[in-house]
């Protein structure tokens, strides 16, 4: 957020610097994600094209970053945060 940003000075308040750290959080989770979802395509670490590479991938996050996601959270990030690279690449059930 932009430090000038009058919404960014409302959030300052009562509870407003413990919201601008969630996100912040929040924000270097997504790109942890997305860095890894992209690592593991280009080195053919995890098949999208199959069945299960949800739960490899939230697998290979528990394990190596230490980040706790239920496997359709995971699901649920890269379709959000990759829309095109989900929809190009990644299994999905009909």
């Amino acid at each position: 957020m932009d430090p000038a940003d009058p919404c960014r000075r409302r959030l300052q308040g009562h509870r407003g610097s413990a919201l601008i750290e969630k996100q912040k959080k929040r924000t270097e989770q997504d790109n942890l994600i997305v860095s890894v979802v992209l690592d593991t395509f280009e080195k053919s670490v995890i098949d999208y094209r199959r069945w299960g590479w949800i739960g490899r991938l939230n697998s290979l996050l528990t394990k190596d970053y230490n980040m706790m996601f239920k496997q359709q959270t995971v699901g649920r990030k890269v379709k959000e945060l990759m829309p095109t690279f989900y929809e190009q690449n990644c299994y999905k059930r009909l």
